[in-house]
């Protein structure tokens, strides 16, 4: 047994586990996509123990791994309505942010793509769902930096929860995005390897701080993150954060 086919398994009983506890603490509700992610992960890893054969793995690899980018862009579209749940014209616009980057970014890899439709290698299909993916994960990489740099900048009170959950979504997908970045750039199968089971390893971590820190009591305490600012400050980024949401609420119901 290999290296990644161990770590295959760790991460099916890992995955199991955090939507066990999940479910068993009532959690299952205020992150219904971050649940159904990992009932898809457990899916996932059960099919990719079975003895396929080299066509077959790649379709059940391809089909699972798009679902998977639909359910990274659902996972962060919780997050958001999480995050901004207090600021309701922040979070409108935020949404129309985040449709507009994934449809530029599809649109930019769609054009990438153009001067080589047509040429018939047998590659064909493969690159177009590796650029398709560069284009989605580029895109979300931007939304998960920008819903880290709110967190650190404006001292917006959270569920514990709701902090711990975005900082461990971020780490984990920036840390997939730059593995996956580095696997196509290297191309050769020692990367993929080394990869793969980065990929794995930073998944095991993050499972273990999923089911240890994700708790009933976190929906209750607040926290807050990022920069330490003096009670004025503090106040005056506040009144900003308000005054801002205030006028995109008008805006939109004008």
């Amino acid at each position: 047994m290999t290296s990644v086919q161990i770590g295959s398994i760790l991460s099916l009983v890992l995955c199991a586990t955090v939507l066990w506890r999940l479910v068993r603490n009532g959690l299952y509700i205020r992150y219904p996509y971050f649940c159904a992610f990992l009932v898809l992960s457990v899916i996932r890893l059960i099919l990719f123990q079975l003895p396929f054969n080299r066509h077959q793995y790649a379709i059940v690899w391809l089909t699972t791994e798009a679902l998977v980018w639909i359910f990274y862009v659902l996972i962060l579209l919780e997050l958001y309505t999480l995050v901004l749940s207090r600021y309701k014209g922040i979070q409108s616009l935020s949404r129309w942010i985040f449709h507009g980057s994934m449809a530029l970014a599809l649109a930019v890899a769609a054009i990438s793509l153009y001067p080589r439709f047509g040429s018939g290698g047998p590659n064909d299909f493969l690159m177009v769902f590796m650029i398709a993916e560069r284009g989605i994960l580029s895109a979300l990489a931007v939304m998960t930096l920008l819903m880290t740099a709110f967190l650190t900048w404006f001292p917006v009170p959270l569920p514990r929860n709701v902090i711990l959950h975005s900082i461990l979504f971020a780490f984990y997908f920036f840390s997939k995005a730059a593995a996956l970045l580095v696997r196509n750039m290297l191309g050769h199968e020692g990367a993929k390897a080394v990869t793969n089971l980065g990929i794995l390893a930073v998944g095991a971590v993050c499972m273990v701080l999923w089911a240890w820190l994700l708790t009933p009591a976190g929906e209750v305490v607040e926290a807050r993150v990022g920069h330490r600012w003096n009670e004025d400050e503090e106040e005056k980024l506040l009144d900003q954060l308000k005054s801002i949401n205030s006028s995109l609420s008008r805006s939109a119901q004008g």
